[in-house]
């Protein structure tokens, strides 16, 4: 099963979430929409709702959820994502590969060094097929972002 998948918490991100699902649902009205979430969101948009407890308000509220998505091929769309036209074609690259996303627009690599040579690429946007090695992806994402956290702030 395919479907898009939203993560936010707090009033505002889940509002944001609620206008870009309705845009989704009109032009792909036959995908489901899943929301992981601090609060119950409108229940005619989203097939899913899967709480959210003890939400930080940070980046890393982001990351957990993206494994608990209830499709086997997602598109998590970033809450302030408009779509201009139906998106099949993400759904059709998880034929052929497991994660899908585009390079970011700049660079921010903190306080690790990256080379050049090495694309960030934007969370905004992520087309993925949940199996083990998604699922070991995300682990080490929320781990290192965690350890991350911790050495600078």
């Amino acid at each position: 099963m395919k479907g898009f998948l939203y993560i936010a918490t707090g009033e505002r991100f889940i509002a944001e979430a609620c206008a870009s699902a309705r845009r989704v649902k009109e032009l792909m009205p036959e995908v489901p929409l899943a929301l992981p979430s601090d609060a119950e969101p409108e229940a005619q948009l989203f097939a899913h709702w899967i709480p959210i407890k003890d939400p930080r308000c940070t980046f890393a509220d982001k990351i957990v959820p993206l494994a608990k998505t209830p499709f086997e091929q997602t598109v998590f769309l970033d809450t302030d994502t408009y779509l201009c036209a139906a998106v099949p074609e993400l759904f059709e690259l998880l034929e052929r590969c497991d994660i899908a996303m585009a390079h970011a627009p700049m660079r921010v690599t903190g306080t690790v060094p990256v080379p050049a040579s090495f694309p960030e690429c934007n969370s905004g946007v992520i087309a993925y097929n949940m199996n083990e090695r998604t699922e070991s992806l995300l682990a080490n994402w929320e781990q290192f972002y965690t350890e991350q956290l911790a050495s600078t702030g």
